[in-house]
């Protein structure tokens, strides 16, 4: 019998629920988003997504260059900072939401 810890690829999956979170915050949020329906808790949750992939998949790049001078991590960032744009502004007027619909 193998144990978890003989196996790295088994050592580090995480649980099924950070897996439906996961597809929350990588699918179905981004469709809101899109559509304009509840557009800034969607949007916040796309910036909580983009903080967990930095901190588990970038965090060592974070004070990195890359090979061009920039940032290691600079579409991390773009994607970070324009999900918390979006959550800060909202959706805008042509959204199905509305302007002064609930979230947006």
């Amino acid at each position: 019998m193998t144990r978890t810890s003989d196996r790295p690829d088994r050592a580090t999956r995480l649980p099924g629920s950070i897996a439906a979170l996961a597809y929350v915050g990588e699918v179905i949020a981004p469709l809101f988003v899109i559509v304009g329906l509840f557009t800034r808790p969607a949007a916040f949750v796309i910036a909580i997504m983009m903080l967990m992939a930095i901190a588990l998949a970038h965090g060592n790049q974070v004070a990195s260059l890359n090979k061009q001078g920039g940032r290691a991590i600079e579409l991390e960032g773009l994607y970070l900072f324009g999900a918390l744009a979006i959550a800060l502004i909202g959706a805008g007027r042509l959204s199905v939401g509305g302007q002064s619909g609930r979230g947006n």
